[in-house]
């Protein structure tokens, strides 16, 4: 199956910060008003589709289509394009040495996929970038962009999800699960047989320390769900499967599939195709977030904590819970969900209602 990844259209854009990085911008989202903002498919490098956003610890607003990346720090009213065929190659912890000259760009058909970013996340001191052409990271001030591929042991070429907690790098690829200790210095491969396609990487502290939870690939149809989360807590030596459905809950064969998992107040949330789940001890046990409780939709796509409550994104619609996802009522907005099958593999994200 080849990847699979959020999109979505540009005039979504506050949708997307508003529920995973901008606690700012939900009074806006709370009244159902939503602004539209098109300056990036008016360049013609950039695209109206978005398939991944992030806020940098300056402030700074990432957003990546199938053409390319940009940032703003005024809100959307103008953006900044960053040509990631120019990232230059980190050579065990340096980038090249200025007396060999800048590597030379991919051209063709090879630059077309180093911008294509398929995932963005901050890092320390900078912003992780991935492509289907290589890993890149951006420094804090913007004056450096590094490549990390082969020459230090990085990750492969077609980049899947990246994730950083205190230093340490996560990275699913398309030829492995890579780790890095030294925010990616050098990369280490992990041993052991992987589901393909991972498309979600959680980095925290489970109840019995640093965790990371694995996700985004597809189970097996099973009665009550199949096993659908990876969990290790020893670095990634050891892993154990979990199960996010029940057969209590799901009283007929489902193929299951965890889009998102965020780690809120050491309670985990996972964005599955059966459901909401939740889980209060790293993952052991999960209990589904009822129907009867507000939540019409069976299958959630995204989720994101933030002051107002929870804000999930699902096949019905934005809801939104602020109780701890006890009660759930829907928030009405000028988008409608779509459907779309890209270059790039399926995936789904919202777009403008038809007027």
């Amino acid at each position: 199956m080849k990847p699979h990844w959020a999109q979505m259209t540009i005039a979504a854009f506050l949708l997307t910060s508003a529920l995973a990085l901008a606690p700012a911008s939900l009074a806006t989202a709370a009244t159902g008003e939503w602004e539209r903002f098109p300056q990036l498919g008016r360049d013609d490098f950039l695209s109206n589709v978005i398939t991944a956003v992030a806020r940098d610890s300056q402030g700074r607003i990432w957003a990546g289509t199938d053409r390319g990346l940009a940032w703003t720090d005024d809100g959307g009213k103008s953006w900044t394009r960053v040509e990631l065929a120019e990232a230059q190659p980190r050579l065990s912890g340096r980038r090249r040495a200025p007396e060999t000259g800048a590597a030379p760009a991919p051209a063709g058909e090879q630059a077309i996929l180093r911008n294509t970013v398929t995932c963005i996340t901050p890092g320390r001191g900078g912003i992780w970038v991935g492509t289907l052409n290589g890993l890149c990271f951006g420094s804090e001030d913007l004056t450096q962009w590094d490549l990390c591929g082969w020459d230090t042991g990085g990750p492969g070429s077609e980049i899947r999800a990246v994730a950083e907690y205190l230093g340490e790098v996560w990275v699913s690829s398309s030829s492995g699960l890579y780790k890095s200790s030294n925010q990616g210095d050098q990369w280490d491969r992990l041993k052991g047989v992987f589901p393909p396609n991972i498309s979600s990487i959680t980095l925290g502290e489970g109840p019995s320390g640093r965790a990371c939870w694995l996700g985004g690939f597809d189970a097996a149809v099973q009665y009550g769900g199949a096993p659908d989360v990876l969990r290790s807590t020893d670095g990634g030596k050891s892993w154990v499967v979990l199960k996010t459905g029940t057969a209590s809950a799901l009283g007929h064969p489902v193929s299951a599939r965890v889009h998102r998992i965020i780690l809120e107040a050491k309670r985990l949330w996972a964005a599955t195709s059966h459901g909401l789940a939740q889980s209060a001890d790293g993952g052991d046990t999960w209990t589904t977030v009822s129907v009867g409780s507000g939540l019409s939709a069976d299958e959630t796509f995204d989720l994101a904590a933030s002051e107002n409550g929870f804000w999930i994104a699902t096949s019905e619609g934005l809801f939104l819970s602020a109780d701890r996802g006890a009660t759930w009522r829907t928030r009405e907005t000028s988008l409608a969900w779509s459907t779309s099958w890209p270059a790039t593999g399926g995936s789904f994200g919202w777009r403008p209602a038809a007027d």
